[in-house]
């Protein structure tokens, strides 16, 4: 089942702000995730979701995640 869904608010350093990107909700069995799709723009996000993410992408955004700088310290 389809559902319009909130604006996505998702803020990261190295993206352009996801405010008031918006979504659609899918929901799913119990026990499992929503499925959130972003509505087709150019916003960065919405294309890596429908074209795929390069694996150097991945490797780039988990780094940033889990070894944030400390440089500001």
């Amino acid at each position: 089942m389809r559902h319009p869904g909130p604006a996505l608010l998702l803020q990261r350093p190295d993206r352009p702000t996801t405010i008031n990107l918006k979504t659609h909700v899918h929901t799913r069995p119990v026990g499992q995730r929503p499925l959130v799709e972003l509505e087709p723009t150019d916003h960065p996000l919405a294309l890596e979701q429908r074209t795929g993410i390069a694996l150097d992408r991945v490797r780039r955004i988990a780094e940033t995640v889990l070894h944030p700088s400390t440089d500001n310290a």
